[in-house]
């Protein structure tokens, strides 16, 4: 091959390189590597157009989380229809930042 040709095969290279790097990005962040947990606690209070609930909620060790209460989004309002304040729950946590969770499935506690 000649120098142009070297050229333009680096070039087109790279260029389908820099192409794909933002699938990627994309796959990791909504792909199967999401990070996930299981909890289980008392539903304190639901807010639906905030699409938040208020849960007391046992240590979740695959967070280092101790019990507490605290704020979480729904992942949709509707999770929380024909759930109460009082009801205990088993719930399912999807990292959707760095730091944040949002609840991608609710449950009553059996």
């Amino acid at each position: 091959m000649n120098l142009k040709t070297n050229t333009y095969v680096l070039f087109l290279t790279f260029g389908l390189m820099l192409a794909a790097v933002p699938a990627l990005a994309h796959d990791s962040h909504h792909g199967s590597s999401a990070v996930t947990a299981e909890g289980q606690g008392v539903l304190q209070a639901i807010n639906t157009e905030a699409r938040t609930v208020t849960l007391s909620h046992e240590p979740i060790p695959e967070l280092r989380w101790p019990a507490m209460e605290m704020d979480l989004p729904l992942r949709e309002a509707e999770m929380a229809s024909g759930f109460h304040a009082g009801d205990a729950v088993r719930f399912t946590l999807e990292q959707v930042g760095e730091t944040d969770y949002e609840i991608i499935e609710l449950q009553p506690l059996d």
